[in-house]
């Protein structure tokens, strides 16, 4: 169950990771090489849309490791984990829909 976990831990990070690269190359390959202005203020044109996709793979990953647990002591039957970690998953559940830190 350790080794699963870290590997869902290790996959999210690098999906993040991945996702990030792809953003900042399609980024420095659109206007990574012009000079800057800076008597003008304008903001980085970083494609959002992998940035975003980058934080919310990020902001899964542990949530995916809850949900990967919760499964893991319902097949070992052992109640009292699963009761736990599903108010970890409630907690977590409610802090995201509703934007308080549980």
């Amino acid at each position: 169950m350790d080794e699963t976990i870290a590997g869902i831990l290790r996959l999210g990070v690098s999906a993040a990771a991945i996702l990030a690269i792809i953003g900042l190359a399609i980024y420095l390959k659109n206007s990574g090489g012009g000079t800057p202005h800076y008597r003008i203020f304008q903001p980085a044109k970083f494609p959002k849309g992998w940035l975003h996709a980058a934080i919310l793979t990020l902001i899964m990953t542990p949530i995916a490791r809850v949900i990967f647990s919760v499964i893991a002591f319902a097949r070992e039957k052992d109640t009292t984990y699963v009761v736990i970690t599903l108010i970890v998953l409630a907690l977590l559940a409610f802090g995201w829909f509703t934007g308080y830190a549980a």
